[in-house]
């Protein structure tokens, strides 16, 4: 879901919400509901506080989750790493 959410953050034409739902196998409304949480619930925790404190410069809430994967990408260069390291931060905390 954090992928999903991730790739349709972005608005690409080619990545619309039929497209993904074909691909993974998932309700239209499940993906609405994993935007809302990104941009609205997660920004509001305690788990994204502690995050954001530690990222200069600091990732608005708009540009989650498809900046934070960003952010780990470029220190990893490899995205299975920075997918997994990110999921392993959001989890475990920094």
């Amino acid at each position: 879901m954090f992928l999903v959410t991730a790739f349709r953050q972005g608005r690409n034409p080619s990545v619309t919400l039929e497209r993904l739902k074909g691909l993974f196998g998932m309700w239209r409304s499940t993906i609405k509901r994993w935007q809302h949480y990104f941009l609205d619930v997660f920004v509001q925790g305690i788990e994204y506080r502690r995050l954001s404190g530690r990222l200069i410069p600091p990732i608005q809430s708009e540009q989650l989750p498809g900046m934070l994967l960003k952010r780990f990408y470029l220190c990893c260069n490899e995205p299975e790493v920075a997918v997994v390291t990110c999921l392993k931060t959001l989890a475990l905390g920094p």
